[in-house]
């Protein structure tokens, strides 16, 4: 009799919507499940239900995950789906990566009665063909979709949900009419008051009992003034945050795909004093601007300042309830982490102390030649005596290769998984691609730049430094010249170079072209 092979059965559906008890995809997908691992005489090791996961997002999701692993494990061998764009709906190349563990495993997928056994290669073709079918099908879906919500936002109804309609406006959707509650006479006031001239958005949210961060919003929604204007869309590609959320970014359309439809009349505030109210908003935001580009640069040496006790970053920190006051730098490990008490006892820094020491160090040392040539000639000779090459246990490109085969015979043999295959193999990569880079650093070595032609530069910079009036074209130029400088006490202990200074000739080019745009400014 034959053995029963172990498979996963895989219910999916879009949406929480689509698994209520009332609908009949779940129950309809097991149904099929069921019958096809009778029919094909399977042992269900499994049944893994994802609701809310759209086609697009199964490469991500952890349970799909845990199973692309069991397969490479050969821990099963294979998966049941009702049909295959249960499994995915494709939207770009990179979404067929999820069948490599299946045509590395040489693994079976069952779709609706079907068997796509992936050492065929016929298999494998259908498969492809069929999800890119259901790519086109998502693709067909969407473009209706977008089109119905879009001729019923230019016919002024609003296909979208409640949540996104801002305070005090109503829209009822048995009737297709537009209206406003008794939540939108704090919205009234707040217009009233920055038409009159109190232009402090906090005041005003603490006069009407809003919030805020609401009140930026609410004071530039132009469904108050009567007109719902639906002006952004999304990217057609989703990106992952980092809390590992996948989402389509906010972008403007464009001018001729704007919609605007006047949907209450009349409307709460009038066009006039919405407009008025707008331009004090965009002149306040302008005079803003213009005092934040005139204040000094609180942070000159952000990425650049270490703890000359520990090595450690320096962060800076300040009051923005008082933006006259300096502030001070503190060491990374000199605080509470995870409950535990940092290791480094340095004490605060204060910013003017630090910003003084570093503008001191450049006008006064980097603007002397014989200074600044002893310096580079001693980090020259430092960075050449610290170049030395890895040791590397094998050099033959014979043993690699005697090592991938090993490796292989394993595989194939059951002895190791296809993960570890996968990982052993990356490591040897790595190595061949290490003698690599050491056989051409040893046939060419790296040319190293003028160094009378480079102290010319770097003197030039140091003396145009004091002219710099823009804070952060003086950051530019710190950064160009220091990998890092360690302070303690507010003293400057040691400093790093750009190991580009001293090792590679590009550098002169591009110190060269920084120049100029540092002329321009001073």
């Amino acid at each position: 009799m034959k053995e029963k092979r172990n498979v996963v059965g895989l219910v999916r559906v879009s949406t929480d919507d689509q698994a209520r008890d009332d609908r009949g995809g779940l129950p309809r997908q097991m149904e099929v499940i069921e019958k096809t691992i009778a029919a094909q005489n399977l042992n269900c090791v499994e049944i893994v239900t994802l609701k809310g996961v759209s086609g697009t997002e199964v490469r991500g999701n952890r349970e799909i995950q845990r199973i692309l692993k069991m397969i490479e494990a050969r821990t099963i061998d294979g998966v049941v789906v009702a049909d295959l764009d249960r499994l995915m709906r494709p939207a770009a190349g990179q979404d067929y990566a999820l069948l490599d563990p299946f045509i590395d495993a040489k693994a079976v997928i069952f779709a609706n009665g079907q068997e796509f056994d992936f050492r065929s290669p016929a298999a494998n073709l259908m498969v492809k063909l069929f999800l890119g079918f259901a790519e086109f099908e998502r693709t067909l879906i969407v473009n209706r979709s977008r089109g119905a919500v879009r001729q019923l936002c230019l016919s002024g109804r609003h296909p979208f949900g409640m949540r996104q309609l801002p305070r005090g406006v109503v829209y009822d959707r048995a009737s297709n009419t537009w209206s406003t509650d008794d939540r939108i006479i704090p919205v009234v006031e707040a217009f009233r008051l920055m038409d009159t001239g109190t232009t402090n958005i906090a005041e005003i949210a603490r006069r009407v009992g809003v919030h805020e961060r609401a009140m930026h919003n609410l004071l530039r929604n132009p469904l108050y003034s009567g007109w719902r204007v639906y002006a952004t869309g999304r990217e057609p590609k989703k990106v992952v945050s980092r809390y590992g959320r996948a989402y389509k970014r906010k972008v403007p359309l464009p001018p001729e795909e704007v919609i605007r439809v006047q949907v209450l009349n009349p409307p709460p505030v009038s066009q006039e004093r919405f407009d008025r109210v707008q331009m004090i908003l965009a002149n306040s935001n302008k005079a803003w601007k213009a005092e934040r580009d005139d204040r000094p640069a609180y942070n000159l040496l952000r990425s650049v300042a270490r703890c000359g006790r520990c090595d450690c970053r320096l962060y800076f920190s300040q009051d923005r309830r008082r933006p006259n006051i300096m502030g001070y730098y503190f060491c990374s490990q000199h605080y509470y982490k995870k409950g535990k008490k940092g290791t480094c006892g340095a004490a605060n820094q204060s910013k003017a102390e630090l910003d003084g020491a570093t503008l001191g160090f450049i006008t006064d040392v980097l603007t002397k030649p014989q200074v600044l040539r002893a310096i580079l000639a001693h980090s020259k000779a430092v960075a050449e005596a610290n170049r030395a090459q890895p040791e590397l246990k094998e050099t033959d490109p014979a043993t690699f290769e005697v090592r991938k085969k090993r490796l292989k015979d394993g595989f194939e043999a059951g002895v190791i998984s296809m993960l570890d295959l996968k990982e052993r193999l990356a490591k040897i990569q790595l190595e061949e691609e290490a003698i690599r880079r050491v056989a051409q650093n040893q046939a060419k070595s790296l040319a190293a730049p003028d160094l009378e032609e480079l102290i010319r530069m770097v003197v030039e910079g140091a003396h145009l430094f004091e002219n710099l009036k823009d804070p952060s074209w003086k950051l530019r130029v710190i950064k160009r010249l220091f990998a890092g400088i360690y302070y303690e006490n507010g003293q400057i202990t040691k400093f790093k170079l750009q190991p580009s200074l001293i090792h590679d000739s590009v550098c002169e080019m591009n110190l060269r072209r920084d120049l100029d745009s540092w002329r321009r400014q001073a």
